[in-house]
C-alpha cells in the first residue's frame, strides 16, 4: 500500500513525529502541502492509528512485570471483558491478542509489588477459570526500534530503551501533566498542550525539552495498522544453552530491519525479539539467520503471532 514517498514520510514520523510538515516536507524535498495531503491520508486510510511518546518510567522509579495468559472455554465475549479490565486499568502500558503459546500478553509498569499484587488479586478472582496457564515474569528492559521496516537500507535504527536502573529525575506537576497530554498524541500542538495544563508555550516547551533531555521522553513516534500494510508481527522465543552469546544476539537482531521489540527478561524466555514480516516465508527464513549464526548456542524456540494491540501507552 505503500509508495516510496509514503514510506519516506512514515520514516520520518516515525524518527519524530513532533517535528513541523514543514521540516518534514524540507527533509523530504517536497512541498508543505504534500505533506499535509499525504498524513491526511494515511490516517483516513487507516494506515496511521495515532502518535505517541516513547517514555522510560524507569526514570521516575518504576520496573516492569508481565504476565502471559493461555484462555480456555472463554467465549469472545468474556475474552473482550478480560482485555477490557487490563486495558482500563492505569498500571498497563500493553495488552495485546495473541495465537500460539499464549493468547494474551499484559505488560505494567509498576512502583512497587503492591500495586502488580493489587491488580492480579481482582483479575484472578474474577477471570481464573478461564486462565489454562498463566506465566509471570519481569522484564529488565524494553528495546523498542520503532517501525524500523520501512528503512530502505537492511541496518535498522538504534532502539529507544526503557527499563534497567536508572537515576530518578526530579518531576515536576506540570511534567506530569505534559506527558498525560502527548502520551498518546505525540503532535498534539504545543500551543494546545499550554491550554490544557494551564502553562505559556515557551513553558511547555521548556519543560519537554528538559524531559528529552533528561530521558524521561526517549522518541515522538507512530503507530501503525500493519494489517493495512499486510504485516504479521511474530515474536520469537529463544531458549538458550546459556546467556553469555545474549549479546551477540542483540547485535543480530539489530541489523535486521523487521525488528521491532527486543525484550530482556527473567522468566520465560532467554532471549525474545518480535519482528514484523509480510509472510511466514519471511519469518522463517529470520528463524534461519539466527540458527546458522548461533548453531550451538539454541536449545530450543518458539512463537506467538500478534494481533493489533488493544493497548500500547507508556505513560
Amino acid at each position: 500500500m505503500l509508495n516510496r514517498l509514503d514510506r519516506r514520510l512514515l520514516q520520518e514520523l516515525d524518527l519524530n513525529s513532533r517535528r513541523s510538515n514543514a521540516a518534514i516536507a524540507k527533509k523530504l524535498g517536497v512541498g508543505k502541502n504534500v505533506v499535509n495531503y499525504r498524513i491526511k491520508q494515511l490516517i483516513e486510510r487507516g494506515v496511521i492509528r495515532y502518535f505517541y511518546t516513547i517514555v522510560d518510567p524507569a526514570r521516575f522509579g518504576y520496573f516492569g512485570i508481565r504476565i502471559y495468559l493461555k484462555f480456555r472455554r472463554a467465549t469472545p465475549k468474556k475474552e473482550n471483558e478480560i482485555i477490557d479490565f487490563a486495558v482500563k486499568n492505569k498500571y498497563v502500558w500493553v495488552c495485546e491478542r495473541a495465537d500460539g503459546e499464549y493468547s494474551l500478553a499484559v505488560a505494567l509498569w509498576i512502583k512497587n509489588i503492591d500495586d502488580f499484587y493489587n491488580f492480579w488479586y481482582e483479575y484472578d478472582r474474577r477471570y481464573r477459570r478461564y486462565f489454562a496457564d498463566v506465566t509471570i515474569s519481569f522484564y529488565c528492559e524494553v528495546w523498542d526500534f520503532g517501525n524500523s521496516f520501512l528503512s530502505l537500507e537492511r541496518k535498522t535504527k538504534e532502539p529507544a530503551i526503557t527499563g534497567g536502573t536508572k537515576s530518578n529525575v526530579k518531576m515536576a506537576e506540570l511534567d506530569w501533566k505534559i506527558l498525560s497530554c502527548i502520551s498518546n498524541d505525540a503532535r498534539l500542538p504545543t500551543v494546545e498542550i499550554s491550554k490544557n495544563v494551564g502553562a505559556s508555550p515557551i513553558t511547555v516547551k521548556n519543560r519537554i525539552d528538559y524531559l528529552k533531555k533528561s530521558g524521561v521522553i526517549l522518541a515522538f513516534t507512530v503507530l501503525l495498522n500493519r494489517e493495512k500494510l499486510g504485516l504479521v508481527q511474530y515474536k520469537l522465543n529463544f531458549h538458550l544453552k546459556d546467556l553469555s552469546q545474549y549479546s551477540r544476539f542483540a547485535e543480530l537482531a539489530k541489523t535486521q530491519p523487521q525488528t521491532i521489540y527486543i525484550d530482556k527478561t527473567v522468566g520465560y524466555a532467554d532471549f525474545e525479539v518480535e519482528v514484523l514480516v509480510e509472510s511466514y516465508a519471511m519469518f522463517l527464513e529470520i528463524i534461519d539467520e539466527y540458527k546458522k549464526a548461533f548453531p550451538d548456542e539454541i536449545l530450543d524456540h518458539g512463537y506467538v503471532i500478534y494481533h493489533e494491540e488493544a493497548k500500547i501507552r507508556y505513560y
